[in-house]
């Protein structure tokens, strides 16, 4: 990533306390121009609910959103993926539209 000027992707890993690798957390669909991104996060199910991904997220946000120069983040979640969309809440995205069976967030920085 580090070699690319302008990547298209940035994938995080997400340790725990021993430094096991337990998820990832990164953006996708980088577009420089509307500097905007489309973040994802998967936590193993072992370690879900245990606010990883949500310290994992509001991390990886804190880390790259001026290193990328992001202005916008948006997330598609499943409707029964609440783990997922608590995760996002709980870093600020917010609720834009409801399509089906999925939601679309997203947070303004």
């Amino acid at each position: 990533m580090y070699a690319r000027k302008k990547p298209s992707f940035v994938v995080y890993a997400v340790l725990d306390e021993r430094k096991k690798l337990i998820g990832t957390v990164g953006v996708g669909n980088i577009n420089y121009k509307t500097k905007s991104a489309e973040i994802g996060c998967w936590i193993s199910e072992k370690r879900a609910g245990l606010g990883y991904g949500t310290l994992a997220v509001r991390s990886f946000l804190k880390e790259f959103l001026n290193l990328l120069h992001l202005k916008k983040v948006v997330a598609e979640v499943a409707k029964e993926n609440i783990a997922s969309l608590r995760i996002l809440e709980k870093n600020r995205f917010t609720l834009k539209k409801k399509i089906k069976n999925y939601l679309f967030l997203e947070r303004v920085f």
